[in-house]
């Protein structure tokens, strides 16, 4: 099963690495928009990019609030690549795994 994962980000450059890191050990792949970041978030994601990590960034300088609207075009970018599930998440949320024993 392919899992991906899709979000927004926006000045989240105390964060962005973990979240990163930890959410593509459960996921194939993870595609952001980086919305208006003015800290090192950009600078961050690009370096994640370089590692080979399954990280697919896109930008929007728009100022306008389209956070559903942008967040849908992930969810059909990924759907388009082969994701059977997707899975919208903030940079604040995390991940976990229950065990069902």
């Amino acid at each position: 099963m392919r899992l991906a994962a899709v979000g927004m980000v926006r000045n989240e450059a105390d964060i962005i690495e973990s979240f990163v890191r930890h959410t593509l050990r459960f996921v194939d792949e993870l595609r952001l928009v980086d919305h208006l970041s003015t800290d090192r978030t950009p600078e961050i994601l690009k370096q994640l990019q370089a590692e080979g990590l399954p990280l697919i960034v896109s930008r929007h300088s728009d100022t306008a609030q389209v956070q559903d609207i942008l967040t849908a075009r992930l969810a059909r970018e990924a759907f388009a690549a082969k994701a059977e599930w997707v899975l919208p998440l903030d940079c604040d949320e995390w991940l976990c795994q229950r065990n069902l024993a």
